[in-house]
């Protein structure tokens, strides 16, 4: 699948003008239908779509395993699902956006699931290690500065891993395959190269996924949600350092 296109540009280096071609990171619209309904435009990469409306729907609490999913279909800029059950509960539940998903996070610190109790060690040399794997993993990024990554991690290994346009989208894919794969993410780390928003860490809760590594920033409320679900919540992992928000692990120093 085509991830990039090239375009006709004007470079400007100092005072120099010249025509050249960039390569730039494709976003197309595809629109979701859920047992024929409308639900939802995604603005995202034109790959993994089968994957992107798994978890879309898992993470909006829609459907809770692969047993509910009947069928998912692309064709041309549409995604269609269909579900084993009636989805006429979709309006009510206002689960049609990325808006009304941050609201009832932030009406509700807790909506997802029991919090996590497992004892997780990790170690601070190898998560430097795989992290520095995981930078130079994406191809899309180099070549485009505009794609956001995600991987799950399991003994410290990458296992899976893919890219997207839109952050919230990179995840609901990875979620997404590993609903369809039916692969079990309380034993995975989530690897990420976005910001750790609330919107992130809750996505991944409802995964419950215990861990999430991020080269970049976290936000306040997700750190404060992390807390609430025992999450653990690491930021700006990059070279040899990274910051620990909320912290629901033994770090190990080899």
């Amino acid at each position: 699948m085509k991830k990039t296109t090239k375009v006709e540009i004007l470079r400007v280096t100092n005072s120099q003008i010249v025509d050249d071609l960039d390569e730039v990171i494709l976003e197309n619209p595809y629109k979701l239908f859920v047992n024929g309904e409308y639900i939802t435009t995604f603005f995202c990469s034109p790959e993994n779509l089968e994957y992107l409306a798994a978890g879309f729907l898992y993470t909006q609490k829609i459907i809770r395993c692969k047993n509910d999913l009947k069928n998912i279909s692309i064709d041309h800029k549409t995604i269609n699902v269909y579900l084993k059950s009636s989805i006429s509960f979709l309006t009510e539940r206002n689960a049609t956006s990325q808006k009304s998903f941050k609201e009832m996070v932030l009406h509700d610190m807790k909506p997802i699931r029991e919090e996590i109790t497992q004892n997780i060690s990790l170690s601070v040399v190898k998560i430097q290690k795989v992290m520095r794997e995981f930078v130079i993993s994406s191809k899309t990024f180099a070549n485009t500065g505009a794609a956001h990554s995600v991987a799950l991690m399991k003994n410290y290994k990458i296992v899976h891993f893919i890219e997207d346009v839109a952050r919230h989208n990179a995840v609901d894919k990875i979620i997404g395959k590993a609903l369809i794969e039916e692969i079990d993410l309380s034993q995975f780390s989530l690897l990420a190269s976005c910001r750790l928003s609330v919107e992130i860490v809750s996505k991944a809760a409802i995964a419950q996924i215990p861990v999430l590594i991020s080269r970049a920033a976290t936000s306040s409320l997700a750190i404060e949600l992390a807390k609430d679900l025992n999450i653990t919540l690491i930021g700006f992992s990059r070279g040899d350092k990274f910051n620990v928000y909320s912290d629901t692990i033994e770090l190990l120093s080899e």
